[in-house]
């Protein structure tokens, strides 16, 4: 884990050229209705090698020999493999459209529902283990006796064990979950109910490490490293199959970079600039670039707020489409995204005299459109959204002994 961190921030680049090439051709469709389908991804089997469809759905990919198994995927379709033995024939990929509509069982009630209705705990911070919740609580807001809890999605307790000063609980880009406390940080494992802690380490820096990188497709990782006091934000792949890295793409803020070549010299070179004035400085005129990096199946999106634009990669870094993104010009916007990864729906978050509400993105179009409001519960925290339900945690104010954890389905 040490080595991977420390490596992931080594710029490498290295071409590997194929000889004695064979050239596949194929086609994918819509399996629901035979449409072609453009922008879908074919990957070689144990390599980073591969292709993209057409507009009219064709593709041709270079492998060294056959036979060879090939990988097609696409946003909102099921991934299909096929074994290529020649090339007599086009190879033909029917995708599976992903359903986002609800199953009847979700479909019970439109409301929030409280979780643990009639357990006296204040839900300190959450997460997902799998499919199940993993919860941090404190019996009435004591911040002692503090637990973690494994729940299902229906409220039903699996298992708990106690924990000493925690502090919060963080998902890592491999899904895996992590425990911050005051003094150490452990890696959740947990196995046939049982919650285990392993590998404590010291917390200095891990979290800020660790939320540099930012997803993992394959064995490829992908890190976040700002420069220029945060006016330029480049993104790095890093293989950890074979150790090389390589720059994917670069989002600069030229205004930004022209304030910080012309202005920013001048002001700190005036008579009694002081150090309170520096962080003003860069507080104020030096806001980092923001523009997320989304890993969803075989896709690499990035929001690129700045450029008002959605750009989708394959994992390789090749630039598939643009597409513009209006959204983030409302003022009720909340500068988050939120991932429902078993789904591969990407939501933003909208809030309005303290009521939250998500509107899914459409990965295509870059439209949103209304997914759930938690109208009556202002000020609701921690909103995710899993297997097409949304989480929250709400306290009652007027009884603020107790945060709760409620659950709904989202449209």
């Amino acid at each position: 884990m040490k080595r991977q961190l420390f490596l992931l921030f080594i710029v490498v680049f290295v071409g590997l050229p194929l000889t004695g090439q064979v050239v596949v051709e194929g086609l994918v469709l819509d399996a629901s209705g035979d449409r072609p389908l453009s922008r879908a991804h074919i990957l070689v089997e144990g390599t980073a090698q591969g292709s993209v469809s057409e507009q009219d759905g064709t593709f041709r990919v270079s492998v060294r020999q056959l036979p060879v198994r090939l990988t097609a995927s696409h946003l909102n379709y099921q991934s299909q493999t096929l074994m290529v033995t020649g090339t007599a024939a086009p190879v033909v990929f029917g995708l599976s459209r992903v359903s986002s509509h609800l199953s009847p069982a979700e479909i019970i009630a439109q409301r929030p529902r409280n979780l643990i209705p009639d357990e006296p705990l204040y839900v300190a911070d959450y997460t997902f283990y799998g499919d199940s919740l993993l919860m941090l609580t404190y019996p009435e807001n004591r911040h002692r006796k503090a637990r973690l809890v494994l729940m299902d999605k229906l409220g039903n307790e699996l298992n708990s064990r106690p924990v000493n000063k925690p502090r919060q609980l963080v998902t890592g880009p491999m899904r895996n979950v992590f425990l911050f406390t005051n003094d150490s940080v452990y890696q959740v494992f947990i196995c046939d109910k049982h919650i285990h802690l392993l590998y404590p380490e010291r917390p200095n820096h891990f979290l800020e490490r660790l939320m540099a990188i930012t997803g993992k497709i394959n064995t490829y990782y992908y890190v976040r490293h700002h420069t220029h006091k945060g006016q330029v934000l480049s993104y790095y792949r890093y293989d950890d199959q074979n150790g090389e890295s390589q720059l994917f793409t670069t989002i600069k803020s030229q205004l930004g970079l022209d304030l910080l070549r012309y202005d920013f010299p001048w002001r700190i070179a005036q008579e009694g600039f002081t150090e309170a004035d520096l962080r003003f400085e860069e507080m104020a005129f030096y806001r980092p670039v923001f523009a997320p990096m989304v890993t969803l199946k075989d896709s690499v999106l990035i929001m690129n707020y700045p450029e008002d634009s959605l750009q989708v990669y394959t994992p390789e870094g090749n630039h598939l489409s643009s597409t513009p993104l209006y959204f983030h010009h409302n003022d009720q916007w909340q500068e988050a995204l939120i991932i429902d990864q078993p789904k591969g729906q990407v939501y933003a978050l909208f809030s309005q005299r303290g009521v939250k509400r998500l509107e899914r993105i459409d990965l295509e179009t870059g439209e949103t459109s209304p997914a759930a409001s938690v109208e009556g519960f202002r000020f609701a925290e921690n909103i995710q959204v899993h297997n097409n339900a949304m989480y929250f945690l709400y306290k009652d104010f007027a009884n603020q002994r107790y945060k709760k954890i409620y659950r709904m389905p989202v449209e």
